[in-house]
C-alpha cells in the first residue's frame, strides 16, 4: 500500500466497517484492522507496526482482491454531459406550468409568504392562454420519445384559474391524437367543486392535496389569506365531497409539511387511522427554511431523531420491505458495482429542464418547481428564445463549484445533492454547497451505521455488504 486508500472507516456499537470508495462496497472488519486503518489515513502505510502482522497480512489480502486503492479522480464531469442536449430535445419527460402566483392561503413555510431575496412573492399575475399554449408546443416538440406526457399545474393556488385549465387541457386533446396524458394538480383543495371533481375524473388527473394533519395542528400554518381563519374544515369537507363523487373517482394523495413542533408519528397516526384519508398514499416532508440559506428551519436533531424512531419501528416490525424502503436511495447507489473512473461526478444533478420543465407565468424556465424564480443562474432560459445551454451545463457539471472538494470526497458515490441547494442568484453558491454537504455526508454516514447496525441484528444478508 504505497498510498493512502480512497476508504471510510466508520463503526457500530460492536463492529467496525470500511466503506471502499473504489469498489462502493461495505466490509466488515475486525477492530484490530479498524484502528490500523485509522493510523493508514492520518500517517500513511508506513504507520503499520511490524508486530501487527495479522493485520498486514489481511491488508495484503485485500488489495489482492481489489480493495484499498488511491483516489484516482482527475476530473469532474457528470456522464450526461455529452448528450443532454440530445435529450432536452427528444425525451423531455414532464412539464409543469406556474399557473397562477396568487393564492388564498397564506401558509408560513410557504415561498411565496417569505421576504426573503431568493423566495418569491405573492402577485395576482396569471399565465396567459396563449402562453400556456406556447409552453405545451414546446412540450410536444420536445418530447418525442416519451410516449406518455405528464403535465402538471402548480401555483399559487391552480383552482383559482380553473377556466385556464379546461382550455389547456383541451388544446392538449385536440394536439395529442389520443396519446395518453398524465395531469397532475397541486392544491389546496378549498375552491374544489363538483363540477371540477367531474372533469379531473374524466380527463385522467392525478390530485395532489395539501394538508399538514388534524386541525389544530394544520391551522397552526395554513391559513386562509384575508380572514386568517381555519382552513382544515373547508379543505376536509372537499375531501369528503369528492369520496362522495362516486360515479368520478379521483386519483388522490395528501402531501403534509412537518414542522417539527409534533413527533411525526403523530402525523403518520392522523392519516393512517382517519376513516378517509387511510385509504390514500401520503407524503410527510420536513419544513424548509424560506431561505436557501437554510436547509432546515427546524434543528438538525429533529431530523435525526426522527430517523432514529423510524428505525426503531422497523426493527421492532421486523419486516425487510420497511427497511428497504427507509434506505432505498442508499441502496440503489450502493448496487452499482462498477469501479470508479477518473471522471466522475456525484449523483444529484439531472438534465434541467429534461426531467420536470416548470414554466413560470411569464413564460421563464427553470429545472423544476423547487427553484427561486428570483434566481438568474438557473433561469435556463424562456419560451421565446428557448434554453440557454450554457446554464444547463453548470447545473449539471455544478459538482465543479466544489471540485477539489467532490474529488477527495468519500461519499461521492453516495452523495444525491440537487444544485437548487447551491443556489444563488447570479450564480451557484459554493458556500451553500459546502454548508449542504456538510449535513448530508452526515445523514449518509448516520444511514449506513443504520444500514450495517440493521444487518447485524437481524442477519438478512443485504447483498450490499461483504465480510472479508
Amino acid at each position: 500500500m504505497k498510498r493512502k486508500p480512497f476508504i471510510k472507516l466508520f463503526k457500530t456499537a460492536h463492529r467496525y466497517f470500511l466503506y471502499d470508495v473504489n469498489k462502493n462496497t461495505i466490509l466488515k472488519i475486525s477492530k484490530e484492522t479498524y484502528y490500523a486503518l485509522s493510523k493508514v489515513l492520518k500517517y500513511g502505510a508506513e504507520s503499520i507496526n511490524k508486530e501487527e502482522s495479522e493485520v498486514q497480512d489481511y491488508l495484503l489480502l485485500l488489495e489482492k482482491d481489489g480493495y484499498l486503492k488511491p483516489n484516482n479522480i482527475e476530473t469532474i464531469k457528470n456522464p450526461n454531459t455529452d448528450f443532454h442536449k440530445s435529450y432536452l430535445h427528444n425525451k423531455m419527460i414532464s412539464l409543469i406550468l406556474e399557473v397562477t402566483q396568487n393564492c388564498n392561503f397564506r401558509c408560513k413555510y410557504c415561498p411565496y409568504s417569505s421576504d426573503e431575496i431568493y423566495d418569491r412573492t405573492h402577485n395576482r399575475q396569471n399565465m396567459t392562454l396563449e402562453m400556456a399554449k406556447k409552453a405545451i408546443d414546446f412540450y410536444f416538440e420536445n418530447s418525442v420519445y416519451v410516449p406518455s406526457k405528464q403535465i402538471s399545474f402548480y401555483g399559487g393556488e391552480p383552482l383559482l384559474v380553473f377556466p385556464l385549465i379546461k382550455q389547456c387541457v383541451e388544446y392538449v386533446n385536440s394536439k395529442c391524437c389520443g396519446e395518453c396524458v398524465q395531469y397532475n394538480l397541486t392544491t389546496n383543495a378549498s375552491l374544489l367543486t363538483e363540477e371540477m371533481v367531474k372533469f379531473f375524473s374524466r380527463h385522467n388527473f392525478k390530485i395532489t392535496i395539501s394538508l399538514d394533519g388534524w386541525q389544530e395542528h394544520n391551522d397552526k400554518n395554513r391559513k386562509f389569506e384575508k380572514s386568517q381563519k381555519s382552513t382544515f374544515e373547508v379543505v376536509y369537507e372537499k375531501i369528503k365531497m369528492i369520496e362522495a363523487c362516486d360515479e368520478y373517482p379521483i386519483d388522490m394523495n395528501f402531501n403534509a409539511v412537518w414542522d417539527g413542533s409534533v413527533p411525526k408519528s403523530e402525523i403518520i397516526n392522523f392519516f393512517e387511522n382517519d376513516t378517509i384519508l387511510k385509504k390514500y398514499s401520503y407524503e410527510i416532508n420536513p419544513m424548509s427554511g424560506n431561505s436557501v440559506n437554510n436547509y432546515f428551519s427546524m434543528s438538525e436533531n429533529d431530523i435525526l431523531n426522527d430517523k432514529y424512531n423510524t428505525l426503531q419501528k422497523i426493527l421492532f416490525a421486523n419486516k425487510k420491505e420497511n427497511f428497504e424502503d427507509e434506505f432505498e436511495y442508499l441502496l440503489e447507489r450502493l448496487s452499482d458495482k462498477t469501479n470508479l473512473q477518473c471522471s466522475c461526478h456525484h449523483a444529484g444533478p439531472c438534465i434541467a429542464g429534461q426531467s420536470r420543465l416548470y414554466i413560470t407565468t411569464d413564460g421563464y424556465m427553470f429545472p423544476c418547481e423547487k427553484f427561486s424564480r428570483n434566481s438568474i443562474c438557473t433561469r435556463i432560459g424562456h419560451l421565446e428564445q428557448g434554453f440557454e445551454y450554457d446554464k444547463i451545463y453548470k447545473l449539471l457539471n455544478f459538482g465543479l463549484v466544489t471540485e477539489k472538494e467532490c474529488k477527495n470526497c468519500w461519499a461521492i458515490r453516495l452523495c444525491s445533492m440537487c444544485p437548487v441547494f447551491a443556489n444563488g442568484t447570479n450564480e451557484l453558491s459554493h458556500k451553500l454547497k459546502t454548508d449542504y454537504c456538510t449535513l448530508l455526508k452526515k445523514q449518509i454516514l448516520d444511514d449506513l451505521k443504520s444500514l450495517c447496525a440493521y444487518k447485524s441484528l437481524k442477519e438478512y444478508g443485504v447483498a450490499f455488504m461483504e465480510e472479508k
